[in-house]
């Protein structure tokens, strides 16, 4: 398998993040509903290939329907240079498990990597899906998330970045729990009150590897796109 072995940073992240990130990362963000965690990553994603001749494909699972530009122009949520000159692929996962509901998420995975790999040339950098924990993802009970971790280990050696967005709930208790341990990279969504209005804001739960900031750090939706504050 390829190893990506160079390092990069993401300017969206330069508060809280203090050293160049090494590839090869599985990146979890987690959070309660609308706490910015699909924009964060969005932001995250575009500052990766921004500057690169690299794509990134977003699995979008949340059963909306919509290409995800699509999706932050409805939320009026800003992002920084969205398409980058056609990289940014959006997949709609909800409609590939309706196609093919047999699949596990994990067969899909590979699937959407091998294919990437023919069309796009090997230049496949991110993998994302937002969020794992859709009713709308099938993860196979004779699988189980065993499966699931192993695909995602297997992933993280090919490319720069897998990202996942998962809701923080109940439900998906155990999902995170599992995640977060081989996740290199781990931050939490939520929000904050200050000065009367509550704000979203990001914490830094784990970065290995990495120096960064345990403070929590307000999530700024600025014209120009999202940006991470100064701590609060």
């Amino acid at each position: 398998m390829r190893t990506v072995e160079r390092g990069f940073s993401i300017s969206v992240l330069s508060p809280i993040i203090y050293d160049k990130i090494k590839t090869n990362i599985i990146l979890l963000i987690t959070g309660p509903p609308g706490s910015f965690k699909t924009v964060l990553m969005a932001n995250i994603v575009a500052d990766i290939i921004k500057y690169s001749d690299l794509y990134a494909i977003y699995l979008d699972a949340s059963g909306m329907g919509r290409r995800f530009e699509d999706y932050l122009a409805f939320m009026k949520v800003p992002i920084r240079s969205p398409l980058i000159g056609g990289r940014f692929i959006t997949m709609d996962l909800a409609k590939m498990f309706k196609e093919s509901p047999e699949r596990d998420i994990s067969e899909v995975l590979y699937s959407v990597r091998e294919t990437s790999s023919e069309v796009l040339e090997n230049k496949l950098a991110i993998l994302v899906v937002d969020p794992l924990d859709s009713p709308f993802v099938r993860l196979r009970p004779d699988y189980g998330l065993p499966v699931l971790v192993n695909s995602l280990i297997d992933l993280k050696s090919e490319l720069k970045v897998v990202g996942i967005v998962v809701n923080a709930n109940t439900r998906s208790k155990e999902l995170i729990e599992t995640l977060s341990v081989i996740s290199d990279a781990w931050l939490v969504t939520g929000f904050i009150s200050l000065k009367e209005k509550r704000i979203p804001a990001v914490k830094v739960k784990k970065f290995r590897g990495v120096r960064h900031s345990y403070d929590t750090h307000p999530i700024i939706l600025a014209e120009k796109g999202l940006r991470i504050g100064n701590p609060l």
